[in-house]
């Protein structure tokens, strides 16, 4: 069959009229038909056709290909910029620039000590002058024990000079530090004493209008004798440390405290020195998470004390108005029974949203997050862990923060998230969450808990939008890796599918209540009376009512006159006060 094809084919093109593209040359004939015309015409248009199609294809490849230039251009251009900027910020010093830097520290060796220290203390300072004049004889053994006349020659006794004053730099940079700590220390006792005043004080008020209740003119009321076994409340303090022992209830600890200032300057300053330092030595200084928080290190000391988190002084910087802003420490420790069904915790317990509540404040910033796990049997088990942290406000893999694949072989881990996420406080402590899951424990029996679980987290407190978060983040959720324990980031969203959509503006629900001002009034023929009310204002809000301690509804003049009884008794005085 093919063969016949083939041959009807070729018979086609032998015998066929149109085989010889000759007949397209009219330019010989004398007179060609109409048919030649047309499929002139139409061979023509064809060869026209494909050959545009042909050109429009190949300029499209070019286009590609001019673009794909551009963009490496623009990259080649960016990576050339960048090595620029580093260039001249890190420029190698020449022979003449090393030569003359050597000779002026040789000629003024306490230069050094004077820059670094500028970050530290002020150079009008009592405490500078006393450490200028404790060192000023002090042979540092940086060298060994040896002195620095020992060594002749420039270039020698230029080395020594300079490792005496790195050493100099060192132990008053020490010093500073000291110093600091004493003075925080001082500020911390200070305050306990002026808190101490206050409570006596305000003792001494209670007592006073105890006394002053008893005084009265008329018929003395009966007092509701307390029972045995109540407590007064005290009032709320800003720092508060609260542990609960109880075998069904996690161990848990809060702390609400101040942001410490000098704990950021000395911060600041310790960055300074090290970007002043990498700088003389042509190196370049950048400051990471990394380098205060190392997981490895943390872990393994872990066994011994508790795993440090990140301090709030250096994910924050310091605010003015610090009376809207606080820090928020949370730790608990859980023994949990995880071998089967997902376990769900919240990240905070009841007690610490109760302490949260009591701070004033509306807002939280989640800085780091810390889960620590640690089994309770023997290693080399074969034991794995799949740790969540989540957000129920989304629904889906939108309420998940970061997951972590967790091998427990060794014995413990430990994961740090940096969410960079604000919320609300009753958010934080309804939505934000771990789930728990565990593989390899199924001939596990008659235990009673397999995991100590270990959460922390430190965060800021405010009233206001902005809390100084200090902590540059590429991702949702940036991580700290501790053994190869990485807590992935959830997926990311974009907007592209939400651009261009119609929205709907309905009219506002809010109804304010308003009242007149002014009211017009004509008489009708009929004997009517026609009023008009105009210049609506909004109405003030009702006054709550408010009720005595009998659950009585007390009225606005009774109130007034309670007060100023109040005043009246309260302007009495004893002669024994």
């Amino acid at each position: 069959m093919s063969e016949k094809w083939e041959r009807s084919i070729q018979d086609w093109y032998n015998n066929s009229r149109t085989a010889n593209l000759e007949y397209l040359d009219l330019a010989e004939k004398e007179k060609p038909t109409n048919s030649h015309l047309y499929h002139n015409l139409a061979v023509v248009y064809d060869r026209l056709n494909l050959q545009s199609r042909v050109n429009l294809k190949n300029l499209k490849g070019i286009l590609e290909r001019v673009e794909k230039q551009e963009r490496k251009l623009d990259s080649l251009e960016l990576a050339v910029r960048n090595l620029t900027q580093v260039f001249v910020e890190n420029k190698p010093l020449t022979t003449t620039e090393v030569r003359r830097l050597v000779y002026e520290i040789s000629q003024q060796p306490k230069l050094v000590e004077q820059e670094a220290l500028s970050y530290i203390v002020s150079q009008g300072t009592n405490s500078y002058k006393e450490a200028i004049k404790a060192t000023e004889g002090i042979e540092s053994p940086a060298a060994g024990f040896v002195r620095p006349a020992d060594f002749q020659g420039g270039t020698s006794a230029a080395r020594v000079q300079i490792k005496q004053n790195n050493t100099l730099i060192q132990l008053l940079i020490q010093i500073a530090e000291s110093l600091k700590d004493i003075r925080e220390e001082q500020r911390v006792l200070k305050e306990e004493v002026r808190q101490l005043q206050k409570d006596k004080a305000a003792s001494i008020t209670e007592e006073l209008v105890e006394r002053l209740q008893s005084l009265s003119l008329g018929v003395p009321e009966k007092k509701v004798a307390e029972k045995k076994g109540t407590f007064r409340q005290l009032p709320a303090v800003s720092t508060r440390r609260r542990e609960e022992i109880n075998r069904d209830q996690p161990l848990f600890e809060d702390q609400i405290r101040d942001y410490r200032r000098n704990q950021r300057r000395r911060f600041v300053a310790e960055q300074a020195v090290r970007r002043t330092m990498g700088r003389m030595r042509g190196r370049r200084y950048n400051q990471t998470l990394e380098q205060i928080v190392d997981p490895e290190v943390e872990l393994n000391q872990s066994m011994q004390e508790r795993a440090n988190l990140v301090p709030a002084e250096v994910l924050y910087r310091s605010r003015r108005d610090n009376i809207n802003h606080q820090v928020y420490n949370h730790r608990s420790e859980e023994a949990m029974l995880c071998v089967g069904e997902q376990q769900d915790r919240m990240f905070i317990q009841p007690n610490s949203f109760q302490e949260l509540q009591r701070s004033g404040m509306q807002f939280i910033h989640l800085g780091v997050l810390q889960v620590r796990l640690q089994i309770l049997h023997r290693t080399d088990e074969g034991t794995m862990a799949l740790v969540v942290f989540r957000d129920n406000r989304w629904q889906g893999d939108q309420s998940i923060f970061a997951i972590s694949e967790v091998d427990l072989t060794r014995g413990s881990q430990i994961v740090y998230v940096i969410p960079d996420t604000m919320m609300t406080i009753g958010d934080f402590y309804r939505n934000v969450q771990i789930s728990i899951q565990t593989s390899g424990y199924e001939n596990w029996q008659n235990g009673e808990a397999n995991l100590l679980i270990t959460r922390g987290m430190t965060g800021r407190l405010s009233n206001t939008p902005n809390v100084g978060f200090a902590y540059r983040i590429s991702h949702v959720t940036d991580y700290l890796a501790s053994r190869g324990v990485q807590a992935l980031p959830g997926r990311r969203y974009r907007s592209e599918m939400l651009r261009g959509r119609n929205w709907i503006i309905r009219q506002p629900q809010i109804q304010a209540a308003m009242m007149p001002r002014n009211v017009e009034t004509r008489n009708l023929i009929d004997g009517t009376i026609s009023a008009r009310f105009a210049d609506y204002t909004q109405a003030p809000e009702p006054r709550q009512p408010h009720y005595n301690e009998q659950d009585e509804e007390v009225a606005s003049d009774e109130e007034e006159l309670a007060e100023t009884q109040q005043h009246i008794v309260a302007m009495l005085r004893f002669p024994d006060y």
